[in-house]
C-alpha cells in the first residue's frame, strides 16, 4: 500500500452509485462502479470484504468537525483528530493516506474505516470513503483510467525524461525504466540510472557502465502509475562518436 492515513471507530452509512467522482483533476471512468462508506461520529465503522491481492482506488472528502481538540488521546497518534483511519482484519489501527491512493489486500480480509478521536473530542458531520475495486493484478478495469504521459528531451549530454500523472493516483517513480538499443543492435533494459525527481529527472547520456559503440542509437522509456498502467513508450535518438569502455 502507499500513502499514510487510517483510524478508530465511529461511523456507518453505506450508499452506492456509478457516478464519476472527481479524483483531483481527473473522474472515475464511468464504467467503474464506486460505494461510498460514510463514517459518522456517532455511527459503527463501515467495512469492505476484499480477496488476496485485490486493489481498491480510495478517497476521501472529510466534512468531520472537531469540538474539543485537545480532550485527550487520540487513537491514531500520527494522524490528527477527525482524520479518516482503517484497520484490517481487526489489526492495529493505522493513519489512512488523506490524498487518493491506491491499497492492496495483503491477504483476505475486512478493511474498515472509522474516525480518529473519542466521544470526549466532540465529533460532529461525516467523512465518506469512496472506493472503485481495480480487481488482483492487471484487469480491465485499471486500463478505463488514463495512462500517464512521458516525453524525453535532448538537453546537452543528457536526456530530459518529463513525465506526467493523469489517474489521480500517483506514479511510481521506482518503476522509471528504459530500453537502449545499440547502433549495432545490442539491447539492454535499464533502470534509471539517477534518482527519479517528481516530475523530471535528467541522465547523462549514454548511461555509465553501458557499451555504447560509435553510431546512432534509440532510447526508449516508460513509466508506471499506482493504477497500474504504463505511459505509451517515449523515443528519443542520439549519436555516440566514441567507444564507451
Amino acid at each position: 500500500m502507499t500513502g499514510r492515513r487510517f483510524l478508530p471507530l465511529l461511523g456507518l452509512a453505506v450508499l452506492a452509485g456509478t457516478r464519476p467522482i472527481p479524483v483531483r483533476s481527473q473522474s472515475i471512468p464511468r464504467s467503474i462502479p464506486t460505494d461510498t462508506l460514510r463514517i459518522r461520529a456517532d455511527g459503527l465503522e463501515p467495512e469492505v470484504s476484499l480477496a488476496t491481492g485485490e486493489r481498491l482506488v480510495v478517497w476521501v472528502e472529510n466534512r468531520v468537525r472537531i469540538g474539543r481538540s485537545r480532550a485527550g488521546s487520540l487513537p491514531v497518534p500520527e494522524a490528527t483528530a477527525g482524520e479518516v483511519v482503517a484497520r484490517f482484519q481487526g489489526g492495529a489501527r493505522f493513519a489512512w493516506p488523506l490524498e487518493p491512493v491506491v491499497w492492496t489486500a495483503p491477504r483476505g480480509g475486512h478493511l474498515s474505516f472509522g474516525l480518529n478521536g473519542t466521544a470526549a473530542h466532540g465529533m460532529t458531520g461525516s467523512a465518506d470513503v469512496i472506493v472503485a475495486r481495480l480487481g488482483a493484478g492487471s484487469s480491465s478495469a485499471q486500463e478505463t483510467f488514463a495512462p500517464p504521459t512521458l516525453t524525453l528531451e535532448r538537453t546537452g549530454g543528457s536526456v530530459k525524461a518529463h513525465y506526467a500523472d493523469r489517474a489521480g493516483f500517483g506514479l511510481d517513480l521506482a518503476a522509471l525504466r528504459f530500453t537502449l538499443i545499440t547502433a549495432e543492435g545490442a539491447t539492454f533494459h535499464l533502470a534509471s540510472w539517477v534518482p527519479a525527481g517528481a516530475h523530471e529527472t535528467i541522465l547523462p547520456l549514454p548511461p555509465p557502465g553501458v557499451p555504447v559503440p560509435a553510431g546512432v542509437h534509440t532510447l526508449e522509456a516508460t513509466i508506471t502509475d499506482r493504477v497500474g498502467n504504463d505511459a505509451p513508450t517515449a523515443t528519443l535518438t542520439f549519436d555516440s562518436a566514441r567507444q564507451t569502455p
